[in-house]
């Protein structure tokens, strides 16, 4: 059981109470501690092949946290809205095998007999689960400027790549807002992300 921190009631379809609970959640931010070299473990994966001798081999960066041989991690595939996990056989970093590696940090990593042909570029692995939505609630940073919500923005998070629309009103460095995607999509909370807008095009 838990005791939540607050109860805020919101509308997606109204927007009501968007903005008391922006507020809230921007305190809630303010009072958290940066995370530590001990956070929880996320890859984000960029590449998938075959290699002889070592099966199905996985390759990304290693965003956060530490993995080591025989850990167990979940796989979260973003055309597949169930999760599944594996224990880790090897890790490689810069062409050499190794126990444990600590992120940030580029990997491979190879499976115990798990079929990790499914997994592809834009896809997870985690020690913690993630949630498998095609909305988010996001801030901006006070350097970007404020979006229309009727502009269509490319949303980059990882190796993850979406098209994306504001709901609702403008998204600014000041508030939160709602960002809703064209295909659902795995993520959690906390983790940076990149919002790119074409302004327009050049004819020639």
């Amino acid at each position: 059981s838990f005791t939540p921190l607050d109860i805020i009631e919101v509308s997606s379809v109204t927007g009501l109470g968007l903005d008391k609970l922006s507020k809230r959640v921007l305190e809630l931010i303010s009072q958290k501690k940066p995370p530590s070299s001990n956070s929880h473990p996320l890859m984000a994966i960029d590449r998938s092949f075959n290699l002889p001798g070592k099966g199905r081999v996985l390759t990304g960066t290693l965003r956060s946290g530490s993995l080591s041989q025989n850990d167990t991690v979940h796989t979260f595939a973003q055309d597949n809205p169930g999760a599944g996990s594996g224990a880790l056989k090897s890790l490689h970093r810069h062409g050499q095998e190794h126990v444990k590696v600590q992120g940030p940090a580029r990997l491979a990593v190879t499976f115990k007999g798990k079929d990790t042909k499914p997994l592809k570029r834009g896809d997870w692995l985690s020690s913690v689960p993630m949630v498998y939505t095609q909305c988010v609630l996001v801030s901006l940073t006070d350097k970007m400027a404020s979006i229309d919500a009727k502009t269509e923005i490319e949303f980059h998070c990882g190796t993850l790549f979406r098209n994306a629309r504001v709901k609702h009103s403008r998204l600014t460095p000041d508030r939160f807002g709602i960002l809703e995607f064209d295909r659902p999509c795995w993520l959690r909370g906390g983790l940076p992300f990149l919002l790119r807008q074409q302004i327009g095009r050049a004819h020639v």
